[in-house]
């Protein structure tokens, strides 16, 4: 059984003005390679939350926000 974390999360949405055939598997997949490259060992999980198109995108573009969790196990972020 794993105990309850001592220290917060923390927090932070993220946007990405991308083309329209990038898909969520492809950023999915970006930032699970920087995790286990150590480039955000911090983070704890993240999800997807919404795609935007329309104004004031360029057509052909859309916007791709995710919500990433971070928290370090042995202080505050």
């Amino acid at each position: 059984m794993k105990s309850l974390p001592t220290f917060p999360a923390t927090q932070r949405d993220l946007s990405l003005i991308v083309d329209e055939g990038v898909r969520w598997a492809a950023i999915d997949g970006g930032v699970v390679a920087a995790v286990k490259a150590g480039v955000m060992p911090e983070l704890e999980s993240h999800r997807f939350t919404m795609t935007y198109r329309g104004a004031p995108l360029a057509a052909g573009s859309k916007s791709v926000t995710f919500r990433m969790t971070f928290r370090h196990a042995g202080r505050t972020l």
